[in-house]
C-alpha cells in the first residue's frame, strides 16, 4: 500500500502544471480587464502554495514519519541543493545586467529566507523549515501522539493567524524578512494536511467513492471561489483556514479523477511534462525579466497578458527540459 501512495497518479500530475501555471500567473498577470473575464483563472492563483505543500508533504510523509535517516538525507539535500544554486545562479544575473551588483547582503538574504531578487523561493525556505520541524516532533514523539501535538500546533497556528499576533509580530521587519518567516504559521497547516492524507489513506478512500467525492471537492471548491465563508484576517497572504480547505479539496479531486482509465501514454505524456514544474518555478521571474529585455520590448508586444505568460511558462518548460537532457543527475536536480 505504501508503494502504492507513493506513485503520483495523472491526476495530481496535472494538478501540479495547472498549479505552476498559476504561479506564473500570480507573479507575472497584470491584465485587469483579462482577470475580470477570467475570474476563476485569478481565484485559483491563492490555491497554488496549498495544493504543492500538500502534495510535497503527502509523497514525503514516510520519510518524515519514520525518521529514515539516509532518505531524510537525500530529501533534504533536493530542497537545499536548488535553493544555493539558483540564489548562484540569479545573482549572478541580476549582476551581470547591474540591479544586483555587489550588494552581498541581498544575497545573504535570498540564499537563507528566499525573499530579495527572486522573491518566488520563500517557498523552498518555508517547505525546509516545516519538513525539518516534523522530522523533529515525528522522531521524539509516537506517531499518534504526534499527530495530536500537530493538531494541537495547527489549532495555535490559526489563533496565531485570526488573532492577528502573527501579522503583528512579523510585518515589523522588512519584507524580506516578514513574507518566509511570517507565511511558516500559516503554511503548517498545509503540511500537517498532506501528512494525514498520508498517514489514514484518504485519498484511495476518496477514489472508492469518486462521484460522491467528485462532487463534494467540486461545490466545495465552487463555494470557496465564490463566497466569503470564513473570516479574513491581516497576514501573508495564506492566513485563513479557508486555503487548507481549498487545497484539501483540489487535491483530493485530482486525485479521484478518472485518469487511470485513459490510455496509458496520455498518463505518461502528463508525468513527462509535469516533471518539469521545479524547473518552471525556480526560473520564471528570470525569464521573465530575460524574454521581456530581449524580445518584448523590442518587438511591442504587450507583457502581462495570458498570452505573454503563457509564453514564459512554455520557455521556462523547454529550458528545463533542455538543463535536464545535459549528463548527470546535478543538471536534472535543478529542474526536476
Amino acid at each position: 500500500m505504501a508503494n502504492q501512495k507513493k506513485q503520483l497518479n495523472a491526476g495530481l500530475n496535472l494538478l501540479r502544471i495547472l498549479m505552476c501555471y498559476e504561479v506564473v500567473l500570480c507573479h507575472l498577470w497584470m491584465d485587469g480587464s483579462e482577470m475580470m473575464n477570467h475570474p476563476f483563472l485569478a481565484d485559483a492563483e491563492m490555491w497554488a502554495v496549498p495544493s504543492f505543500f500538500i502534495m510535497s508533504i503527502y509523497f514525503t510523509a514516510s520519510t518524515i514519519m519514520n525518521s529514515s535517516g539516509e532518505k531524510l538525507l537525500k530529501r533534504m539535500y533536493r530542497l537545499i541543493m536548488p535553493q544555493i544554486v539558483w540564489t548562484v545562479i540569479y545573482f549572478a544575473y541580476y549582476w551581470i545586467i547591474g540591479t544586483e551588483k555587489g550588494n552581498w547582503d541581498r544575497f545573504w538574504l535570498q540564499l537563507f529566507l528566499g525573499h530579495t531578487f527572486n522573491m518566488t523561493m520563500w517557498y523552498q525556505i518555508d517547505l525546509i523549515i516545516i519538513t525539518l520541524l516534523l522530522v523533529l516532533v515525528y522522531f521524539l514523539i509516537p506517531r499518534k501522539t504526534a499527530h495530536l501535538v500537530m493538531t494541537a500546533v495547527c489549532a495555535a497556528c490559526f489563533l496565531l493567524q485570526y488573532s492577528g499576533l502573527n501579522y503583528k509580530f512579523f510585518s515589523k521587519y522588512d519584507s524580506a524578512v516578514y513574507y518566509p518567516l511570517g507565511r511558516i504559521v500559516e503554511c503548517i497547516p498545509f503540511a500537517f494536511i498532506g501528512l494525514l492524507l498520508y498517514d489514514y489513506d484518504v485519498l484511495e478512500a476518496a477514489r472508492k467513492h469518486r462521484i460522491f467525492s467528485m462532487l463534494t471537492c467540486c461545490i466545495s471548491l465552487y463555494t470557496l471561489a465564490t463566497c466569503n465563508i470564513f473570516y479574513n484576517t491581516y497576514g501573508f497572504d495564506y492566513q485563513s483556514i479557508e486555503w487548507s480547505f481549498a487545497g484539501l479539496f483540489l487535491v483530493i479531486l485530482f486525485y479521484v479523477l478518472p485518469f487511470d482509465r485513459l490510455p496509458k501514454e496520455i498518463g505518461s505524456f502528463i508525468s513527462y511534462v509535469s516533471s518539469f514544474t521545479m524547473g518552471i518555478y525556480f526560473m520564471h521571474r528570470m525569464m521573465n525579466v530575460v524574454f521581456k529585455r530581449t524580445v518584448a520590448i523590442k518587438a511591442g508586444m504587450s507583457t502581462g497578458t495570458l498570452l505573454y505568460c503563457s509564453i514564459i511558462f512554455g520557455l521556462c518548460w523547454l529550458v528545463s527540459m533542455l538543463i535536464s537532457l545535459i549528463p548527470g543527475k546535478f543538471s536534472k536536480q535543478l529542474v526536476k
